[in-house]
């Protein structure tokens, strides 16, 4: 089998969709029907696929100059792949067995006028609400109306749709209409982490809660400033320490930070797993859904409890096995204290944390999921 596979985003461990773009990528390069590969992505670790590439054939990257980004923009696509596409891969479409394209921004691949090999469509967000939250004024009109475009293109000739969970299903088809069941497979998120945690049992470990997520995305930023502004007046008192880390924190969050007692901000950390082998608790106190955080994953790897609220853990089951799923942030207060206070809750749900995340997220289990998709449709 050959497959021409498509990403928006770079390859690689560095953040949530990265990571499950290359999760994608290294399954569909174990599997034993692939022959070869053909990948075309904005950046790729190569590293990370060395141990296949007798499969990976071709590899085109896209530029990512300012100047490409504004004519991608003034063509009305979210990235200017489509002419890559169009000029290196579409002349030789009839010689790939399967299209597997990430997220629903490539919506280009089925405007060009030639029949196709099935097409596997896996999508990380509901773009359109993904756009309009994290992006302003006119680019927040803008990226809005052209996912919108793509998204809909995407979920109407996609051959089968990956969504993540049933909530991005239920969305999806709030804005475009219901999807053939037939259609759906749901693939959630998965980590590289091999049982990290540390032998340290949880009281003993330095930060009570963690917080770690993109800083730069209004999303985030604005719900850790909401929990600080409704919850630390409750945990201060009480000698609990706040670790917050992400990427590029703006100078609202900072000066806010600098006048809170016990909070401390990390920002771009290079060692996520650290800070969380380091943490009593992973706290999610979001007000946006959409996709699923990988953070969380992540956090259960480690054998790191998850408080968080009903948005912020969207797409995770059991929640309460584990942790705490509360319907807003104001209601984490209460299982943050409980927590912090009894050992022997952390350590139960520590241990159903460690439990959890090998059935359910570990690569081999995602590995597993997507080897059985492809057959399924190629049969």
């Amino acid at each position: 089998m050959n497959i021409l596979y498509i990403t928006p985003y770079p390859l690689s461990y560095d953040y949530g969709g990265g990571m499950h773009a290359t999760a994608n990528l290294l399954s569909l390069a174990s599997s034993p029907l692939t022959n070869k590969i053909d990948i075309l992505c904005p950046a790729i670790n190569s590293e990370l696929f060395e141990s296949y590439s007798d499969k990976i054939a071709k590899v085109e990257i896209v530029s990512s100059k300012i100047s490409d980004k504004v004519y991608s923009l003034l063509t009305f696509n979210a990235t200017k792949i489509y002419a890559r596409f169009k000029k290196v891969f579409l002349p030789k479409i009839k010689t790939y067995d399967l299209i597997f394209i990430e997220s629903t921004l490539c919506g280009f691949v089925f405007n060009q006028g030639h029949s196709l090999p099935p097409v596997i469509s896996c999508i990380h967000n509901v773009e359109q609400d993904y756009q309009r939250v994290n992006n302003k004024g006119l680019r927040k009109n803008f990226l809005s109306y052209t996912s919108h475009i793509s998204e809909r293109i995407t979920l109407k000739y996609s051959d089968i749709i990956l969504a993540l969970h049933q909530g991005d299903l239920r969305r999806i088809e709030q804005i475009y209409g219901t999807i053939p069941s037939e259609k759906v497979f749901f693939h959630s998120v998965c980590t590289f982490n091999k049982m990290n945690r540390t032998n340290n049992p949880l009281i003993s470990r330095p930060l009570d809660l963690l917080y770690i997520g993109g800083l730069n995305r209004i999303s985030n930023e604005n719900s850790i400033l909401e929990f600080l502004n409704i919850c630390w007046g409750e945990l201060a008192p009480l000698g609990i320490n706040l670790s917050i880390a992400g990427r590029n924190p703006g100078n609202t969050l900072l000066d806010k930070c600098l006048n809170l007692p016990s909070v401390q901000v990390f920002p771009n950390p290079t060692d996520i797993t650290t800070l969380i082998n380091n943490a009593k608790l992973f706290i999610l106190p979001d007000l946006f859904g959409c996709g699923m955080k990988v953070r969380v994953a992540e956090s259960l790897s480690c054998g790191t409890p998850v408080i968080g609220t009903q948005l912020g853990l969207e797409g995770y089951d059991d929640c309460d096995s584990y942790g705490r799923n509360v319907n807003d942030i104001k209601s984490m207060v209460l299982p943050i204290k409980q927590a912090i206070r009894n050992p022997e809750i952390l350590e139960q749900w520590s241990r159903n944390a460690l439990k959890y995340w090998e059935n359910n997220y570990s690569f081999e289990i995602f590995e597993s999921r997507i080897h059985k998709i492809i057959a399924a449709t190629i049969k």
